[in-house]
């Protein structure tokens, strides 16, 4: 999943959420560091995200061993995961798709003053 930290564009706690769930999905022993790296949080934020998602019911824990977990998806989990990447990759086209139109727009102007 694409999350970048620029000025305009800093995610938001929606694609924070997908990214952890996507992530999980992918690597459900991923460790909380390097889902921090891939959804931009520090390991803190991740532990409570990771504590939220499992109070909605998204995720399970299962030790692995006395410091490490495995972060298994539910089935609420899942579907949580589906909806909010839908609506992301809808929004995304609809950026998309603003954003050519203005192009097409600035360089319309620009052949017309020729």
């Amino acid at each position: 999943m694409l999350l970048v930290n620029k000025r305009f564009l800093k995610p938001t706690k929606d694609a924070r959420v997908i990214s952890i769930l996507e992530n999980l999905r992918i690597n459900p022993e991923m460790s909380q560091s390097e889902l921090g790296e891939r959804s931009l949080l520090s390991s803190a934020m991740v532990n409570n995200y990771l504590g939220e998602l499992q109070k909605r019911g998204f995720i399970k824990p299962v030790p692995l061993d006395g410091k490490r977990f495995r972060y298994e998806l539910t089935s609420q989990g899942e579907e949580a995961r589906r909806d909010l990447l839908g609506y992301y990759m809808a929004e995304i086209v609809q950026v998309y798709s603003a954003l050519k139109q203005s192009i097409k727009e600035k360089l319309d102007r620009i052949v017309s003053e020729e």
